[in-house]
């Protein structure tokens, strides 16, 4: 299975930058989902775990640089993400986290922003042949690791494999 390339290129690394240097803290993707009020509009965000987020201050995005190397834009506090609100205990819901994003600033180091659709619609969940995800199902996620070439960069990890078990 190959990994779209559009998916490799949205990916970046999130955590806080210290004297010590650059601490991971998960992954975020470039998310572009359409404009209700002007046709053919597109915003871009910045989406990641509910968890990435919260109690984090002084969150970063490191990006990776047009030359090599690597660049760090601070990124807004908590409060200004989009997040569901905490959901009641039992409730099942998906924790993510947004935030409007600049993609000029990301574009120049080749980022890409993939669409809203790309992403897994977990009604697709299922046990019908030829009808979304099931067991036995190939799938991926794209994560990201640091490297060190001639200069330390990030660079997308995929991790494949079958699913095992649908719920009912």
């Amino acid at each position: 299975m190959l990994v779209p390339r559009e998916l490799l290129d949205s990916v970046v690394s999130l955590g806080v930058e210290t004297a010590d240097g650059f601490h991971p803290a998960g992954a975020a993707y470039f998310v572009t989902v359409p404009a209700t009020l002007v046709p053919d509009k597109r915003h871009t965000y910045l989406v990641t775990a509910g968890n990435c987020v919260r109690g984090r201050d002084n969150l970063v995005t490191r990006l990776n640089a047009p030359g090599g190397g690597t660049v760090v834009d601070l990124l807004p506090q908590e409060d200004r993400w989009l997040r569901l609100v905490e959901p009641d205990l039992g409730e099942q819901y998906v924790d993510l986290a947004a935030v409007r994003w600049n993609a000029e600033v990301s574009a120049e180091a080749g980022y890409k922003s993939i669409p809203l659709e790309t992403l897994f619609d977990e009604r697709l969940v299922g046990n019908e042949a030829d009808v979304g995800v099931g067991i036995g199902d190939e799938v991926f996620t794209v994560a990201l690791t640091g490297v060190r070439y001639a200069q330390e960069q990030d660079a997308p990890l995929a991790r494949t494999g079958n699913v095992s078990m649908v719920p009912r």
